[in-house]
């Protein structure tokens, strides 16, 4: 929390500095201008997603589904051949429709895989992964084109240079904070599942002997069902005790305790 403070206390000093300087590094002062700060903001939201996103998912893929780094990083290769073929189709398409249309529409694109990837689970196959990774691929290249031709639509030749440094300082920018506040999010949910998702030897027992005496039951059900179906050769015994049931099962018994009666 303190290098946040530190941080954003150093970036506001920066946008004071530059704004006061007569020839500034980054004319923030375009920000100003319609298209060009609308145009950044969904560049900001869509840095902190993006590189966010890719961040996260290795790391899923490498520890959730046991992945190599060799066969995670493979699978983002073709989501740049993706989003290269569709950022020049995008930048084609924009002579029939408008700019602002090609973005939102990438944009709605990438929001559904960002809500696809949220519900990735242990059993994710890896068909379904590469297809939302596509459909992601898919998206920044309807987005990027468009949103960059929209965002300098109305600067002047001269701004052209400084609107290009600040849109790329802005995806630097806002990629480090998306990877940062991602990185205190997982480490978080990780401290917080291994403290309450914690096995004791004592539950591992306890677990074990609740599937020992589910067999026993079973095993009981099923003499009782051939004794009523050939009581001539089972009428004479009687219920055996399971050859699996030890001492420890039987003394920990009364906290799994299970209803034969209602396992037949």
């Amino acid at each position: 929390i303190g290098c946040f403070i530190v941080a954003g206390a150093a970036l506001a000093w920066f946008i004071v500095a530059e704004l006061r300087n007569p020839a500034p590094l980054l004319q923030i002062r375009l920000l100003a201008e319609r298209n060009f700060g609308i145009s950044m903001a969904v560049l900001t939201l869509f840095a902190i997603g993006m590189l966010g996103g890719t961040y996260l998912l290795p790391l899923y893929m490498q520890r959730g589904l046991g992945y190599t780094a060799l066969a995670a990083g493979s699978m983002f290769l073709p989501v740049g051949v993706i989003q290269g073929v569709l950022s020049a189709v995008s930048g084609y398409l924009t002579r029939y429709v408008r700019p602002l249309l090609l973005s939102a529409a990438g944009i709605l694109i990438m929001a559904l895989s960002f809500w696809l990837a949220s519900r990735f689970t242990l059993h994710t196959t890896h068909g379904h992964i590469l297809f939302i990774l596509y459909l992601r691929g898919f998206g920044m290249g309807l987005t990027f084109a468009p949103l960059n031709l929209f965002s300098l639509k109305n600067l002047t030749q001269q701004d052209m240079a400084a609107a290009a440094g600040i849109s790329n300082s802005i995806k630097q920018l806002a990629g480090s904070i998306g990877i940062a506040l991602l990185t205190v999010i997982f480490s978080a949910r990780t401290s917080y599942h291994a403290a309450h998702d914690r096995i004791y030897p004592s539950d591992l027992d306890k677990i074990r002997c609740k599937y020992i005496c589910c067999d026993c039951a079973y095993a009981a059900a099923h003499r009782r069902l051939l004794s009523s179906l050939l009581p001539e050769q089972t009428s004479h015994k009687g219920p055996k005790e399971c050859a699996f049931k030890s001492a420890k099962c039987k003394h920990i018994e009364h906290e799994n305790y299970i209803d034969r009666k209602s396992v037949v």
